[in-house]
């Protein structure tokens, strides 16, 4: 198949600034340069020179960048007031890569919008591929301008999970496919555990729950502090991990952030952000990691990664989360009363010391490799197949 990936102007791709959704494109085209070898073009931001190299290792992808200039944010605003007055007309980005790919001359079998319901429209005026939305968030519904000119314009959309799919109210267009992480960046390393163990103070005896993503009120991370400082009034031997930053790939300066600095005590450890390929090490001193959202997560990477770690998790039945986490691996709380019923299950996990250590085979649905089957296989269906 020839495939074009168009991702939104956001982060870079190869990945090498990180992102959730670059980091699943990532692990598709590595697949793709090991088995299904398909000509696949990819539309992004300009990858930072100093990485340039991580193109080169990639004989089946090419990759298409689009420069940011002094001029698009001028443009982008005509872009939006056009938007407001009900014709989209796209923006600076998805404009200036129609006209870099059509330097091509290629014809491919599917285009991809990664995550930007809009393009679909701009992207159906200028070619007769296969246009398929793949939707990471809640980005498409009912309350979306031009939400049923979106949907005429799209052949298939891929939601991440049926909540997602439910969110689009389509079913006949939408093929759930579920994300997927790379096992081997979460291993047991003995010897990094006691060095952060040290570097932290923790002693081998303690309790340590754990907290990975972005530090904004919607992840629940004031709710997850109250909790667990009434908790630690009782069980000393307790500690919590807050493992991210305001932003995705910084420590932004963020007055939530630093609200919840003043909170702490001396047993609530904030890191900032971490790579996520050094994630592993925080995982492998903790016990329990918990989601604590209160708006609606579309996935729930960080609860993946936690299981393959063979960690306990404590999760709001907030989104997809209840779809993906199953009762026996942990606890789902309700989000009425949040504070108390972190507290509850956090009480609970550490007076019964439960573990997940035998979760691997189930989990292997979620597996990088398991993920680009599934995009490869619902992309081959899509080809075969007529317009929903």
């Amino acid at each position: 198949m020839k495939i074009l990936i168009i991702n939104r102007c956001v982060l870079p791709l190869p990945a090498v600034l990180g992102g959730a959704v670059e980091t699943l494109i990532d692990s598709y085209l590595d697949e793709n340069e090991k088995i299904y070898h398909d000509d696949i073009d990819v539309v992004s931001i300009p990858i930072p020179s100093d990485y340039k190299s991580n193109v080169k290792k990639y004989r089946y992808s090419n990759f298409i960048y689009i420069k940011n200039k002094s001029v698009n944010s001028l443009y982008n605003l005509c872009c939006r007031t056009s938007k407001k007055l009900g014709m989209y007309v796209g923006d600076y980005f998805i404009n200036s890569a129609i006209k870099e790919i059509k330097k091509l001359g290629k014809e491919y079998d599917i285009i991809i919008s990664e995550n930007e319901p809009f393009y679909t429209m701009i992207l159906r005026k200028h070619f007769n591929s296969k246009i398929v939305l793949h939707l990471h968030n809640d980005f498409l519904n009912v309350k979306t301008p031009f939400y049923k000119k979106i949907l005429e314009n799209c052949d298939y959309i891929l939601p991440v999970s049926d909540y997602i799919k439910k969110c689009v109210n389509c079913p006949n267009k939408c093929i759930t496919t579920y994300n997927g992480i790379d096992f081997d960046l979460f291993k047991n390393d003995n010897k990094e555990n006691d060095k952060l163990r040290y570097k932290y103070n923790i002693s081998n005896n303690d309790f340590v729950y754990i907290f990975v993503g972005r530090v904004v009120p919607d992840k629940g991370v004031d709710e997850l502090i109250d909790a667990f400082l009434e908790l630690n009034n009782i069980y000393k031997d307790t500690k919590l991990f807050i493992i991210g930053s305001p932003n995705s790939g910084g420590n932004a300066d963020n007055s939530f952030y630093n609200q919840m600095l003043n909170k702490k005590n001396s047993n609530i450890i904030f890191t900032g952000y971490v790579a996520n390929n050094l994630i592993y090490k925080y995982y492998n001193i903790s016990d329990v990691q918990i989601t604590p959202s209160t708006f609606e997560e579309p996935f729930g990477l960080t609860v993946i990664e936690a299981l393959a770690m063979g960690k306990r998790i404590i999760v709001t039945d907030s989104g997809a989360l209840p779809e993906i986490v199953d009762k026996k691996y942990g606890v789902i709380v309700n989000r009425d009363d949040l504070v108390n019923n972190l507290y509850k299950a956090m009480e609970d996990e550490y007076l019964n010391r439960k573990s997940n250590k035998n979760c691997l085979v189930e989990l292997k649905k979620f597996s990088k490799e398991e993920y680009a089957k599934r995009v490869y296989e619902n992309l081959v269906f899509i080809n075969n197949h007529g317009s929903k």
